[in-house]
């Protein structure tokens, strides 16, 4: 996994780059990568059409490309990195997927992730 960090060069928070509006949230998510092989608990602070800021604990790696489970709405967004923080990242949505849509073999572990961070 890389250190996203190091991977992640600009740190630009500047609304002018926004494509949709942001509204403040507080919602349960959960973080992995592409094929669910590492994952990470997150919460969705912000929250637009196009993107999100997450926050996550101090340390946590994970790489450009990701998904985040809306653990509330039953969404999965594929997202991509725009800048990263010690402890929040911003990210902007490629695709946005209704988790009852990704019931596939090869999509089945974002039900078992959602379903693990909702019943805590």
């Amino acid at each position: 996994m890389n250190n996203l960090k190091q991977s992640v060069v600009a740190d630009d928070r500047s609304d002018e780059h926004r494509a949709g509006q942001r509204k403040r949230a507080l919602l349960p998510a959960v973080g992995c990568d592409p094929q669910g092989e590492h994952k990470f608990d997150c919460t969705i602070r912000d929250l637009s059409e196009t993107g999100a800021r997450i926050g996550f604990s101090k340390g946590t790696n994970f790489s450009q490309g990701l998904q985040i489970i809306n653990v509330r709405d039953k969404l999965v967004y594929e997202a991509r990195v725009v800048w990263c923080g010690a402890s929040e990242a911003g990210v902007s949505f490629v695709k946005t997927r209704r988790l009852a849509d990704l019931m596939t073999p090869l999509t089945s572990y974002l039900s078992r992730l959602w379903f693990e961070r909702d019943n805590r």
